[in-house]
C-alpha cells in the first residue's frame, strides 16, 4: 500500500538535493503542506491519474533535470518551476478525458468554456491551495517578478500537457530546431519545459516491461471506466 506521505517525503528529496530550499527560502513546514494537499487531491479509485502517477512522473522528471543536455538552457527558477507543474499537472483529475467532460456539459466545461478544462481546472486548483491555504506558499520569499514569471511557466507547461496540443507543440519545436534553439528566451525555455513535462509524464513507457505492462492495464481500467460511463 502507497505511504500516505509519498508525494511530502520525494518533494522533500527532490527539493533538498537541488537546493531549492535555501536558494528560494523556502519553509519545510509549507512544502510539507503544500505536498500533503496535493496528495490528497489525486483520488485513490482512479487507476491511472492517482498519486503513484504523479511519483512517477516526478522521478522522472527529476532523470531527464540530471542526464542529457535538457537543462543547459534552462535558468534555476525553470527547473523549480517544472517540479511544481509536475506536482500540479493532474490535481483533482476525474479520470475522464477533455472530450468527455465536454460532452457531457459537465460544470468544470462550462467554467472553462471547453477550452483545455482539465488541464485549467489542475492549475487554478493547484494554485488556490498554493495562495490561499495556510502555511502553502513554497514561493512567497521569492522575488516578485521571479514569482510572476515562475507563476506563468507553470501556467503555460501545464496547459501544453493538453493532449489535443500534442502536434502543435511538436510543430514548434521541429521548426525551432537547427535554428539556433534553444536560446535563453522565455519562449524557448517554455517549449522545452512543456515538451519535457509531457516526457516526465509518459514516462513509464520506458520502465522495465513488467511495470509499463502493470501501467498499461491501469491506463486501460480507467480508460473503460470511461467507456461504461459513455454508455
Amino acid at each position: 500500500m502507497l505511504n500516505e506521505n509519498a508525494l511530502q517525503f520525494l518533494s522533500f528529496k527532490i527539493f533538498k538535493e537541488l537546493n531549492f530550499f535555501e536558494q528560494y527560502h523556502i519553509s519545510l513546514e509549507n512544502l510539507v503542506n503544500f505536498s500533503g494537499e496535493l496528495q490528497m487531491g489525486y483520488f485513490k479509485e482512479n487507476p491511472y491519474h492517482c498519486v503513484t502517477h504523479i511519483l512517477d512522473s516526478m522521478q522522472g522528471l527529476h532523470y531527464l533535470m540530471n542526464n542529457g543536455d535538457v537543462v543547459k538552457t534552462l535558468k534555476k527558477h525553470d527547473i523549480f518551476s517544472a517540479f511544481i507543474a509536475c506536482l500540479m499537472h493532474d490535481y483533482e483529475h476525474p479520470g475522464y478525458s477533455n472530450q468527455f467532460i465536454v460532452r457531457a456539459k459537465h460544470p468544470l466545461a462550462i467554467r472553462y468554456s471547453d477550452t483545455s478544462v482539465l488541464e485549467n481546472h489542475h492549475l487554478a486548483a493547484g494554485f488556490s491551495i498554493l495562495f490561499t491555504y495556510p502555511k502553502c506558499n513554497i514561493i512567497e520569499n521569492m522575488p516578485y517578478e521571479l514569482q510572476l514569471e515562475t507563476r506563468n511557466l507553470i501556467i503555460d507547461t501545464v496547459l501544453n500537457s493538453d493532449i489535443s496540443k500534442h502536434f502543435t507543440l511538436m510543430t514548434e519545436l521541429k521548426t525551432k530546431l537547427g535554428n539556433n534553439f534553444p536560446t535563453d528566451s522565455l519562449e524557448d525555455r517554455t517549449l522545452i519545459l512543456s515538451v519535457t513535462l509531457r516526457i516526465a509524464s509518459t514516462f513509464k513507457m520506458v520502465r522495465e516491461r513488467h511495470i509499463f505492462y502493470k501501467w498499461m492495464e491501469k491506463f486501460f481500467d480507467e480508460f473503460f471506466k470511461q467507456g461504461d460511463m459513455e454508455k
